[in-house]
Order: C-alpha cells, then sequence, then structure tokens
C-alpha cells in the first residue's frame, strides 16, 4: 500500500499548496489588486474548496484505500474588522461520511478555537497567525510559509495573463463592473515549482516535526506498540530528507493538467472573486484522477460589518490537556482505525 499511498499523499499536498499560494500571487497586476484587498479595514469572504477523486481506472487498491476520499470538501467563511481587530472565521471539512466543523474568534488580544462545545484559548499574533498559548513554533511555521509563498511569487509574476476582459458581474454587493484576469500553467512550469517546493520541505524541520508528531498521535498503528511506533517515525523522517532525489520518480508518475486561476477585480482595485481549478493524472496501477477547485469570494471591502463573537466565560474553556483529547477523539472519529495493509 505504501508504494501507492506516498505518492498520492506527496503531489496532494504539494499541488495545494500550490494551488493556496497560487490565489496568493500572481502577475503585476494582480500582486497590485492583491496588496489593495489585504489593506482592506474591513470584508467578508466565503472560499469554498473541493477534491474530486476519480477512481473509474484505478486499481483495487487504490480503490479501498482511497473510496472514503473521493470527494473532500473544505469551507472557510471569514468576517473581519481589522479596525476593532475582531474576527469571526466558521471552518468546515468532509469527507466520505465523516464531517467537522469549527470556529475561530478573535477579539483583540483574545482569541478562541471553539471544539465540540468547548473552547481552547488561543495567542492572536499581529500577522494574523494563531498559535497555541505557549506561543511556541509560530515563527517556523511563518517562516516556511513565507518561503513556500516566495517560491510561487518568483516562479508566475513574470508570467503573461492568457486572459483579460473587461465585465458587468452580480456579485453579494450588486452589479459591479469587473476586469477579469486569467492565468494557465503547463505541466513543466508547474512540476518546477514542486521541485522547488520539495526542496523547502525536505530542509523544514518544524514541517518533519509535525507530521512525526500528527502520525504519533493519530497513526494506524497500535500506540503501544514502541518499536512500530519508532520505525514509523524513522520513515517520515528518511521520507523527508530523501524527498527531492524521490521528486524525478514521483514525477514520472502523474502529470498535471488544466492549471488555470480567474481572478475578478472592481473598480476600486479589490480582488472580489478568484478561482483556482486544476487537474493530476496519476498514472501508477491504473490512473487516479484528482480534480481540484477553490473560489474565493469578497464582499463588503471597507463597509461596515457585524462580527459575532459569543460570550466565553472560564467554565467554557479546556486545559491543554482537554484540548488534546477533544482532537484525538475528533480525528478518531474522522479517520477511523483501518486495518494494516
Amino acid at each position: 500500500m505504501k508504494k501507492l499511498v506516498i505518492p498520492v499523499i506527496v503531489v496532494m499536498f504539494m499541488f495545494y499548496t500550490v494551488a493556496c499560494s497560487m490565489l496568493g500571487s500572481t502577475t503585476q497586476k494582480y500582486l497590485g489588486a492583491l496588496n489593495n484587498t489585504q489593506k482592506a479595514d474591513t470584508m467578508q469572504s466565503k472560499t469554498e474548496s473541493k477534491i474530486t477523486i476519480d477512481l473509474s481506472k484505478a486499481s483495487d487498491e487504490a480503490k479501498k484505500n482511497f473510496e472514503n476520499f473521493k470527494d473532500i470538501t473544505f469551507n472557510v467563511d471569514e468576517t473581519v474588522d481589522n479596525k476593532s481587530k475582531r474576527s469571526e472565521t466558521n471552518c468546515f471539512i468532509g469527507f466520505g461520511k465523516y464531517s467537522w466543523g469549527t470556529k475561530l474568534y478573535i477579539d483583540g488580544d483574545k482569541a478562541f478555537l471553539k471544539v465540540n462545545d468547548k473552547y481552547a484559548k488561543m495567542t492572536p499574533q499581529d500577522n494574523g497567525t494563531i498559535v497555541s498559548a505557549d506561543g511556541k513554533i509560530n515563527k517556523e511555521y511563518q517562516e516556511l510559509g513565507n518561503e513556500l509563498a516566495t517560491i510561487w511569487k518568483d516562479t508566475v509574476q513574470k508570467e503573461i495573463l492568457t486572459g483579460e476582459g473587461n465585465f458587468i458581474e452580480s456579485t453579494p454587493d450588486g452589479d459591479v463592473k469587473i476586469t477579469q484576469l486569467s492565468l494557465e500553467l503547463n505541466d513543466e512550469k508547474s512540476k518546477k515549482i514542486l521541485d522547488s517546493l520539495a526542496g523547502v520541505l525536505s530542509g523544514s524541520e518544524i514541517a518533519k516535526k509535525t507530521a512525526i508528531e500528527n502520525v504519533k498521535k493519530y497513526g494506524n498503528y497500535e500506540k503501544s506498540d514502541e518499536e512500530e511506533k519508532k520505525e514509523v517515525i524513522n520513515n517520515i523522517s528518511e521520507w523527508f530528507d530523501k524527498l527531492p532525489e524521490n521528486m524525478k520518480d514521483y514525477k514520472e508518475k502523474f502529470s498535471i493538467e488544466n492549471l488555470k486561476l480567474t481572478a475578478k477585480i472592481d473598480k476600486d482595485s479589490y480582488i472580489i472573486d478568484e478561482t483556482f481549478h486544476g487537474e493530476i493524472v496519476i498514472k501508477y496501477e491504473g490512473e487516479i484522477r484528482i480534480s481540484f477547485d477553490i473560489n474565493t469570494t469578497r464582499w463588503n471591502i471597507n463597509r461596515e460589518v457585524n462580527v459575532n463573537i459569543p460570550e466565553i466565560s472560564e467554565k467554557d474553556l479546556m486545559n491543554e490537556s482537554n484540548f488534546d483529547e477533544e482532537m484525538d477523539e475528533t480525528f478518531s472519529e474522522l479517520f477511523g482505525k483501518q486495518d494494516k495493509q
């Protein structure tokens, strides 16, 4: 199973990273509008992400291992008021028969993550990053994110737009005149980006640490089996170390198709809508076709917004131990414990 699953997970993770980065930076005209949008005092937004896996031409093994992940949905609704440093974020993830939702509230120097019916107290940072109350690893995560964003920006900022035009668009704010920009990347250019991403991830201790900690806590093995746990940790470390050299083998097993970003910019140079679509075809023990669609819509930019933050008392809060238990239970419900392959 490992020979099949690892290439699929590698490609899905890095491709999704590219997708998120693509929505963050591309071409000088887009970058100007993005900078303007990011400086807005208030806005509301909705991001709808969907990953669809076509297993019709896949091997029986692939169908067995990815049946529950054929359709993955991840949605984020957000209301932000930077003037008062208040925000409300609703997140939802669903795949197969499983689903989970959570909420994040920021009120000045206080932040709370809702897990089931309780709240975990977090620490809001000036850059918008949320970490646990002890403040650990925030800087390392931020540096990794900056490196990944820089790779994308340096790669595509000089790309020529494949399409541009002016239209009237129906939005939550009514009918507005927009400029639409489109950008496409072919298989060769996309894989060059993945090579760069692989190099950064391979050298990132925080990425390796996070992967190890998650597998130790939620992995498919008996937690009392120390030998198996040690083997899992060693395998993950080795995988990260050899990722750049293994990319050549991975890349021969997949192709990237229809990678396209479409952005809609209003007359005030705000990005009010952007859509990213792409497909990867993995040719290994049959064929697995993975389609990505990510759409973000923004409205009420620099207008009055209502951030709904509930009253949260001390009795509503959970400590670190309770938080770990709640997350452990949630992940167990989401992913379950499968038979070893």
